[in-house]
This record gives C-alpha cells, structure tokens and sequence, in this order.
C-alpha cells in the first residue's frame, strides 16, 4: 500500500501531524535549511552569558529559535503561549519536528525574518475526514437513545488510537481534500495501521469499535464485581479515609464504562 507516513504528533483524529517520505533533493533542502539556523545562533548567542532579568521576551505565534542541550542544537520554534511558567520555561511548537515542547527561556532567542518562514515540505497536519465525536442522549420526541454531535473527542479514543499508532508497524494516510482552517492548512483523508500480526486497521472502523462492547451474563456480572463503585452510594461517608474526595455520576460512569 502506498501513502506511507509517520505520525510525529497526535492530538486527536481530527488533529494530528506527520511526515511523508521525500525525493532527496528535498530532504538536504530541508537539512540545509536547518544547518543554517544552527550555525547562526552558534555564531549569534553561545558565547552569551545572559542573567535572569535579560531573557528575551517572545509574543505568542513568534518563530524563535530554541537550543536544545541533550542535541546540542538550534532549531525553529513557534511560540504557542508567550507567558513564562513558574519553572522559567515556554510552550513552544516544533516547526521542523512536528512535535510540542517546553522550551528553557534562557535558551529563546530571536531570529531574522530570513529564518522565519513557517514552511516544511514534509511535515503536514491531517485530520479523518467525514467522522465527527458523539455522546449519546435520550431523545423524549424520538423516544428513543440517540446520537448526537459532540464538540470534542473523548480522551479514551484519543489514548486508544494513541497506542495504535505507537505499536504499528506502519501507518498510511490517503489524503482526499485540503482545506484552510483557522489559517491552517490541513489535509483531510483515511489512516490505516497496519498491526504487527499483519492486521490492517482502518481509524475509523476502530473508533466507531472501541467505546463499548456486548458481553453475556456471566461476564457482565464480573464486571459489576470488580468494578463495585458502579452500584456503591454516590457520596463518599465522611469517615472514609479519602475524605475531601466527592465522587460524581458522570465520573462514575466515565471511568468504568469508557
């Protein structure tokens, strides 16, 4: 199967980046491209020695560049939060690597507009195409459990898809349209895992698979067993020992049935 590619970072199904192969004409484009921003901040800011009160302050959306001491590299980053953290530190997103990070603000620093152009001719953002998250609710009109459009993923399909594509021994994405949301370009199309028992798996049969099943009798009533807060008070007594811990339907619910 063709339209190999790697998943560098993954949100949700509707927002994940990834990297495609590349002619290698375009791959020592891209590596010269990034030498060159090493070799300017070595030139420019190494032989700094800057004080607490002397970080460079970025706006949020700014492109910087952002050492990275385990690599002894310079590289481009955006700004995704201009506020400093308590632990002197900055969300930064990874143009040429396609992942997030935190940055150190004594390893921020600026760059000429000549560096800041935000293209990389591999990493891409992608999202499923004609799938949209749902919760299930009664319905008194209908009479009858319905499915209705929810305006987020639920985090048990987000970590499950996320184990999917850690373990895939390879990943395809068939794009079938691009479009521009909220300035983003992004490309939305099919993602199949192929497993490492040689099972193909496509993302939308497995999340359409993966928030319940049907068991017999004898299972569900072990279910019931192991997972006794589902038929315990809502509250907790005061004299337990998790005493400031107060227990919800929903989180009942959401944390044994998911």
């Amino acid at each position: 199967m063709e339209n190999t590619i790697k998943i560098t970072h993954f949100e949700n199904p509707h927002q994940f980046w990834f990297i495609r192969p590349q002619p290698r004409i375009i791959r020592r484009v891209m590596l010269h491209c990034q030498l060159a921003v090493h070799n300017y901040c070595t030139e420019q800011y190494e032989a700094e020695e800057t004080g607490p009160d002397g970080y460079y302050a970025p706006t949020a959306g700014e492109i910087v560049a952002v050492y990275d001491p385990a690599r002894a590299r310079w590289t481009r980053n955006r700004v995704v939060d201009a506020t400093i953290a308590e632990d002197d530190t900055y969300q930064v997103w990874s143009l040429d690597e396609g992942v997030p990070k935190e940055a150190a603000a004594k390893h921020v620093k600026p760059l000429p507009s000549k560096f800041k152009h935000t293209h990389n001719f591999s990493l891409r953002q992608g999202a499923l195409r004609n799938i949209c998250p749902t919760y299930h609710r009664y319905d008194p009109d209908e009479g009858r459990v319905c499915k209705t459009a929810s305006c987020e993923w639920d985090s048990t399909i987000n970590t499950e898809l996320l184990v999917l594509i850690q373990n895939a021994e390879k990943t395809y994405f068939k794009s079938t349209s691009t479009h521009t949301i909220a300035g983003e370009e992004i490309e939305f199309g099919d993602l199949w895992f192929l497993t490492k028992h040689q099972e193909l798996i496509g993302a939308r049969d497995f999340i359409l698979k993966v928030r319940a099943k049907i068991v017999d009798e004898e299972q569900f009533l072990e279910f019931m067993t192991l997972n006794r807060r589902l038929t315990q008070p809502v509250h907790i007594p005061e004299q337990a020992e998790e005493k400031d811990t107060i227990v919800t339907v929903e989180a009942c619910l959401k944390e044994n049935l998911e």
